[in-house]
């Protein structure tokens, strides 16, 4: 059981969801992409909404004045906290969809759909 005031307890917590997030994401440079598909954040996501192929990679880039991140709802990405300028690129390497969410506004979402090549 995690306790809210325990600081061990959470990085528990985010150690854990840094490992889960790789099994289906990773980290990745322009030059590992086949396509580069662009997310600018504000006050939403622009586009929420991305379709994508397997070995393509999302570019989360923050333009707003404060910070957010894109969390995949069940963990299956983290970009961690964007400070404004800030960017996060990821490459999918398996069909999935996933919804999203900012961890710092969750009022902001979007939904990235990784289909299989072909």
């Amino acid at each position: 059981m995690m306790r809210i005031n325990d600081p061990r307890s959470w990085c528990l917590m985010f150690a854990g969801l840094a490992g889960a997030a790789l099994a289906f994401s990773a980290p990745a440079a322009a030059e590992d992409c086949a396509v580069v598909h662009e997310i600018a954040i504000t006050h939403t996501f622009e586009p929420g909404d991305i379709y994508a192929k397997v070995g393509e990679c999302i570019h989360f880039t923050n333009i707003h004045v404060i910070e957010h991140s894109a969390v995949g709802l069940d963990r299956e990405f983290n970009t961690g906290i964007l400070m404004p300028g800030g960017t996060s690129m990821l490459r999918f390497d398996e069909p999935i969809v996933i919804p999203y969410t900012c961890g710092v506004h969750p009022p902001m979402v979007g939904v990235l759909i990784i289909e299989a090549e072909g």
